[in-house]
């Protein structure tokens, strides 16, 4: 009877290859992870909220002012904005930078978003103070969470 001998590799390679698909590896889920390979919604929509957001209780109003950039690679309509912890706060009018109709930004453009809600005895109750979430939503479906608090204008 015959006997094979069958050689293994050196377990000086076996490292190396363990080492190199170790690295591949991670380079890929850092790759994916910092977004090299693009966003997952390819939307490529993105906005930065600045911090200067206020909130004023008027008479008969409630105004919400922020001023944000599109840093995405689309262009980033404003769909709607509300207030997280009151939904009875209606919006009858959306501008960015006091334009009714376009309400758009495009890709680098740093604008004014504001929000009028209509504010009656009944509903959309608002306290000076208060913190409060307004959330802007884009036309790619992306929210985007304000906390702001209430202040008497």
């Amino acid at each position: 009877m015959s006997r094979r001998m069958w050689k293994a590799i050196s377990p000086l390679i076996a490292t190396v290859i363990l080492i190199a698909v170790t690295i591949a590896i991670a380079a890929i889920v850092i790759a994916w992870v910092y977004g090299i390979f693009g966003t997952t919604t390819g939307a490529g929509e993105k906005l930065q909220i600045f911090a200067d957001a206020r909130l004023i209780i008027k008479q008969d109003k409630v105004n919400f002012t922020v001023t944000a950039k599109n840093i995405g690679t689309s262009v980033v309509t404003i769909q709607n904005v509300y207030i997280k912890e009151n939904a009875t706060c209606t919006t009858p009018s959306i501008k960015v930078d006091t334009d009714s109709t376009n309400k758009q930004l495009n890709p680098g453009e740093v604008k004014i978003i504001v929000a009028e809600f209509n504010k009656d005895s009944t509903s959309c109750s608002l306290q000076p103070g208060t913190t409060y979430t307004v959330v802007i939503v884009t036309g790619g479906g992306q929210a985007y969470n304000v906390p702001v608090t209430a202040e008497q204008g």
